[in-house]
């Protein structure tokens, strides 16, 4: 009997320190919007910093996540700048995202295909595109498909 008591005195001090730890959170919500324009962003990652998980913003630009008072949510979109603000015990937290201009060095895309180190070794370029003249709706569906390769050592063919 004394073991039981010992366990149901156990399991209540943990029932309580969890309650206790879930209610200081609480529920933050917000409108993600473009700094210049005033646009929602859509897809947005927001996330409470320092977690391995998140929520994405809605088409409207809206989101909801659960984050301590004292937490900081990060924004981050691709070419956007990142964002780091402090809840500060607020419920509604609103952020303006402003574009990031990034230069490249090197884009290498490989897309639908196998491709070897050798292979790729050089600077090719294949464009492959559908052309379609115009037509009236009465002469049918026709279309007829353009390849052109490039290369560096023989140019475009």
């Amino acid at each position: 009997m004394r073991h039981y008591s010992r366990q149901l005195l156990g399991s209540l001090v943990f029932l309580l320190l969890g309650t206790t730890a879930a209610a200081a959170q609480q529920v933050v919500q917000g409108r993600v919007v473009d700094a210049q324009s005033s646009q929602p962003l859509a897809s947005v990652l927001v996330s409470v910093k320092g977690a391995k998980a998140g929520v994405l913003t809605n088409p409207t630009g809206s989101y909801r996540i659960n984050a301590q008072p004292d937490d900081s949510l990060t924004f981050q979109i691709i070419g956007y700048g990142t964002e780091t603000v402090a809840v500060n015990g607020r419920s509604t937290v609103n952020v303006g995202l402003s574009v990031k201009a990034i230069v490249l060095d090197e884009i290498v895309a490989v897309g639908y295909t196998n491709q070897t180190r050798r292979s790729i070794a050089g600077a090719v370029r294949t464009t492959v595109s559908l052309v379609r003249p115009h037509r009236s709706p009465s002469a049918g569906p026709r279309s007829r498909r353009a390849t052109t390769r490039c290369t560096w050592w023989t140019g475009c063919t």
